[in-house]
């Protein structure tokens, strides 16, 4: 799934943010659930694609099946990619990272 110590900081950081989390935060998150076509564009460009928040996450069934911490991070990303509904590719994103 992913590095011990990008989930920690990736955790830290969710629980600090009292908005939206950073575009590092939420690339490093999506890069842990990505499985399809939309995440790994997302991963890789930052574009938000209608449905991309269903693939991650299986149509949202992920979140009965994570732990606490991950559960975090998913809802965190799920308003990140709310508020960025329809973004096409970030320049530079392949450089963003927590």
């Amino acid at each position: 799934m992913s590095l011990y110590g990008d989930e920690q900081r990736v955790f830290a950081h969710c629980r600090k943010a009292p908005g939206l989390i950073s575009d590092g935060a939420a690339r490093v998150i999506g890069s842990w659930w990505m499985d399809g076509p939309l995440g790994q564009s997302f991963a890789s460009t930052g574009a938000v694609e209608a449905g991309l928040w269903d693939e991650l996450t299986d149509r949202g069934r992920i979140l009965g099946q994570v732990n606490d911490n991950h559960r975090l991070a998913l809802e965190k990303l799920r308003d990140y990619l709310a508020r960025h509904a329809g973004r096409g590719p970030v320049a530079d994103w392949v450089e963003v990272w927590l």
